[in-house]
């Protein structure tokens, strides 16, 4: 009898360590460029004075807002607590034309392009607030850009976006009935061990 509970206290533990040190699969439908500043950030369209560089892949943009270093749900932390630029690139195809509000939330600045071209953006820092701004987006693909800086103090960044009279938001890198986000050719999904 005591081998039998021995054995399934094992089985519980070892099942426990598995799900915790497992990989995490995640579609890489967002290229996200992590770039730590050597100076102190104000502005997001500052030069950047580039310490340390690295790319990663997420699935949406939906990080903590409380505490002073963003943490994605399914990646982890990106590693740094204050003065780093985060740039967000996705491809995404619009079903039909139609107006798209998106719905930008950051502590510090923002700046979101679309095909380039500047679509809303809180240039110094702040507290956690949310931003909107509207565009129409004609159908076919379009290119997505979305920089993002940390200064010091708490930080945090989401991204949403909705078609005009649709009722809930969805998160940038979640697929939606008029708009699907293109997954990175060169691999469907990433794998992160989250510590």
């Amino acid at each position: 009898m005591k081998n039998y509970f021995l054995t399934g206290i094992l089985l519980i533990l070892l099942g426990a360590i598995y799900l915790q040190t497992s990989p995490v699969t995640t579609e890489m439908r967002i290229s996200v460029k992590v770039v730590k500043n050597q100076t102190n950030i104000i502005r997001i369209h500052q030069k950047r004075n580039v310490r340390y560089e690295k790319t990663l892949y997420i699935d949406e943009i939906n990080f903590n807002t409380s505490g002073n270093m963003l943490k994605h749900r399914k990646i982890g932390s990106i590693g740094y607590d204050e003065n780093y630029f985060v740039d967000f690139e996705a491809i995404f195809d619009v079903a039909r034309e139609s107006i798209y509000q998106f719905e930008i939330g950051s502590d510090d600045g923002f700046a979101l392009f679309i095909d380039k071209k500047l679509i809303c953006e809180f240039v110094t820092d702040r507290p956690y607030a949310i931003s909107q701004c509207e565009c129409s987006l004609a159908k076919g693909k379009h290119k997505m850009k979305l920089s993002y800086f940390q200064g010091y103090g708490n930080s945090g960044l989401t991204g949403k976006y909705r078609q005009v009279g649709e009722k809930e938001f969805a998160y940038i890198g979640a697929n939606s009935d008029g708009l699907t986000f293109i997954p990175f050719p060169t691999q469907k999904k990433t794998k992160y061990v989250i510590f």
